[in-house]
């Protein structure tokens, strides 16, 4: 193939973007989440959804976005990014899954931080 698209730069990049906007399409569901699993009293999905809008707006859904969009761009970015550069250099030729068991396992600041948030707490 050839080009930009096999480039590290390019993979890394896209990888991102497609995290990043993923995250901006869900965000306000987890929100919706995090909050219901918090609350005292739990309601149904719509009903938290609507009790959060009611209390503090619709752009309180989207509280804690920056740490869930830098997480996305920096996280996925190499989680997926790096995926096909590093099966090539360690060598694989039929792809079972060896590498993708340890990426979970390091959560970085930008998720503590966007629970945090998505609990309501104040940023750090």
């Amino acid at each position: 193939m050839g080009g930009r698209e096999d480039s590290l730069a390019w993979q890394l990049g896209l990888a991102g973007l497609a995290g990043f906007v993923a995250q901006g399409t869900v965000h306000g569901i987890e929100t919706t989440m995090v909050r219901q699993q918090l609350a005292s009293k739990p309601l149904h999905m719509v009903a938290t959804a609507r009790a959060i809008v009611g209390a503090e707006g619709v752009a309180s859904l989207y509280r804690g976005f920056a740490a869930a969009g830098l997480r996305e761009l920096s996280y996925t970015s190499l989680r997926f990014g790096l995926y096909e550069p590093l099966k090539k250099a360690l060598g694989a030729e039929d792809p079972r899954p060896r590498l993708g068991a340890l990426g979970p396992r390091a959560v970085p600041p930008p998720a503590w931080e966007q629970m945090r948030l998505l609990a309501g707490m104040r940023p750090l």
